[in-house]
């Protein structure tokens, strides 16, 4: 499509430029007389813009806002994984790779403008909210065409009906569609595929770097091994680590309550297995059980990994794609029992995690989707200060992830779900279907960013497009609003 004069005196003839390049059954020119008298709207401009390959500008003026808003951003502070890791897109690097479905991928351009106007508020169930442009494609499958097929979903790779009593598996028909932000509706399915593993070799942890800031006091630490294969006791540890873990320069601590007997012989025999002499203590003020491990090295790289303290711990992205399965499940079961536990709801299991870091509720869920879960997350805003025993106690926001129903299976060996229900979303070989339930409008003004990968798409956590149709101006001139000198 092209929104130009086809002729112009001292410029150039379209017409024979597509008949020239064989264009002429492609392409189209818009009636200039129509678009100079308005007949067109600012909306329908968007779209034309959206559809094309590319725009390009020759004249010396600016391309207009129609133009600009059809480059589909998100504002600066939403989240895409950058390698599994969750980072805000403002700050992505061209160069470096963000997770596109099952994989990462390369990021070939960021993009960066002003804008103000609508953003589209979607947000699907048991996940994170996501702030988009109203042009920005979202890939779903149509929520109507699903609905009428009857689905009761058992949360394994099938779907199922009720029928006389009866569980049938019947396949569904998938349809999937990208679509506008504007145009999803409520009850509408977004997509999160389920990560791969990129290696079945595991991840070696390399402590050698840490060597030179090793003391001379902490000889124990220059007598260990410099690798680490990490191994289903070894990801236990860090499991453990990312619940109740803190680290100084030369030390790494796990404060565990006193009560929990079982929990504390089991990490105190995997650390004496791995590192040796564990120092246990008892703090003067409080009921918990502190084991110290004096290991600089370890400690330093645990700090560097996981983040240093509870608001600012993250999950590695190495755990999501290069650990088997196995060491995967005995990671998030050590940090079930460290920051969640396990509870009875009329006979059914519920796993729950209660966790200070908006960056593991984030992160956490391509832990679980490795292992066929499908997490629920919610946000528990606490107010700043409440009285505990008499004492007023500064209170920080909660995330609160569950795992339920038949998904149980998955993560706690033995466990056999044998009730149908409906559950809260479809859960297909490789990928979930999950509904959309909350969808608003907000009035923004400020900057907004975007990027393009190699696979065409990027997850936030489910999939969206890349940005819009770039822009080609020959003038700097002429695309004062986006383009940028070289």
């Amino acid at each position: 499509y092209v929104h130009s004069f086809p002729t112009m005196a001292g410029g150039w003839s379209l017409p024979e430029l597509a008949e020239y390049h064989g264009l002429q059954d492609v392409m189209s020119i818009s009636d200039p007389y129509d678009w100079m008298a308005g007949l067109y709207d600012e909306s329908a401009l968007i779209k034309m813009y959206a559809l094309a390959d590319a725009v390009v500008n020759c004249g010396l003026e600016g391309f207009g806002l129609a133009t600009i808003n059809a480059q589909a951003c998100l504002p600066p502070d939403e989240t895409v994984y950058n390698s599994f890791q969750a980072t805000n897109i403002s700050s992505v690097q061209a160069g470096t790779t963000v997770v596109s479905g099952k994989r990462p991928a390369k990021v070939l351009r960021t993009m960066c403008r002003p804008y103000k106007g609508l953003l589209y508020l979607i947000k699907p169930r048991g996940l994170f909210p996501v702030r988009f442009t109203s042009e920005h494609t979202i890939k779903i499958v149509d929520g109507k065409h699903l609905r009428y097929q009857l689905i009761r979903n058992a949360g394994r790779r099938f779907d199922y009906k009720y029928r006389e009593g009866k569980t049938q598996e019947v396949p569904l028909e998938v349809n999937e569609e990208w679509r506008n932000a504007s145009d999803i509706k409520m009850g509408d399915y977004v997509i999160l595929e389920k990560p791969e593993i990129a290696s079945n070799k595991g991840y070696t942890i390399k402590l050698r770097p840490y060597s030179e800031n090793v003391t001379k006091r902490n000889t124990v630490s220059r007598s260990r091994p410099s690798e680490i294969k990490v191994n289903a006791e070894i990801a236990e540890i860090l499991g453990w680590y990312l619940a109740e873990g803190s680290a100084t320069m030369s030390q790494f601590i796990f404060d565990l309550g006193s009560h929990e007997v079982v929990n504390i012989s089991r990490l105190q025999h995997l650390l004496q297995k791995y590192f040796g002499y564990v120092n246990l203590r008892k703090p003067s003020r409080g009921n918990s059980i502190r084991l110290v491990v004096s290991d600089s090295r370890f400690a330093q790289w645990l700090k560097g990994t996981f983040g240093l303290n509870a608001r600012e711990k993250r999950i590695p992205s190495w755990i999501v794609s290069e650990l088997p399965t196995e060491e995967l499940r005995a990671f998030l079961i050590a940090y079930i029992k460290g920051d969640g536990c396990i509870t009875l709801k009329r006979g059914e299991p519920t796993v729950s995690i209660s966790t200070s870091s908006k960056t593991i509720a984030k992160e956490i869920v391509f832990c679980f989707a490795r292992l066929d879960i499908l997490p629920h997350i919610t946000h528990d805003k606490r107010t700043a200060f409440a009285v505990i025993q008499g004492r007023i106690s500064f209170q920080r926001d909660r995330y609160l992830i569950r795992v339920d129903g038949k998904q149980v299976e998955n993560i706690i060996d033995g466990y056999v779900y044998n009730k149908i229900r409906k559950s809260r979303f479809i859960e297909l070989k490789d990928k979930f279907l999950i509904p959309v339930t909350t969808i608003s409008i907000q009035r923004y003004e400020g900057q907004v960013n975007n990027l393009s990968t190699e696979s065409g798409e990027f997850s936030v956590p489910f999939l969206v497009h890349n940005c819009g149709t770039p822009v080609i101006g020959l003038n700097v001139g002429a695309t004062p609003e986006i383009l940028k000198a070289g």
